[in-house]
């Protein structure tokens, strides 16, 4: 098993989310990230929270129960805990389909305008994760 996958966010949008039962919770409707990168942990922005369209609302989650995999070339979106954030704690968070999914945006050096036709998106198993921080640490 493969302990890094890639997918686009454009996939993720308008998928279920499935329970450990899996039971439909709702659809996504985004992925947000925390835009300081002081919070970065491994040096790149990570999903923080998950919009998800549940019936007629829409609550937002922490992403940290959320496992996005590929089975049979589709995605499949499962959860093992709901945790529900407040507007507080996701006030300053970047939300990727809204904000920057379809949009023009300057290139890096700030030349040209670009559109961003969508996000390429890697889902990294915790071991994997644990071992990036690591060799952070020691490289400091």
């Amino acid at each position: 098993m493969t302990p890094i996958i890639t997918f686009y966010l454009s996939r993720v949008i308008g998928v279920k989310v499935l329970d450990i039962n899996e039971n439909n919770i709702g659809i996504v409707k985004d992925l947000l990230i925390d835009p300081d990168p002081s919070n970065h942990v491994v040096g790149r922005p990570f999903v923080k929270s998950i919009k998800i369209k549940c019936k007629k609302q829409i609550a937002f989650y922490s992403f940290q129960d959320f496992q996005i995999k590929k089975v049979d070339g589709k995605i499949k979106i499962n959860c093992n805990q709901l945790i529900e954030l407040s507007p507080d704690n996701i006030n300053y968070d970047l939300y990727l389909a809204d904000a920057v999914l379809d949009k023009q945006i300057a290139d890096l050096n700030g030349h040209k305008l670009v559109r961003v036709n969508d996000i390429r998106l890697v889902s990294i198993i915790d071991d994997v994760i644990e071992n990036l921080i690591n060799k952070r640490r020691t490289n400091k």
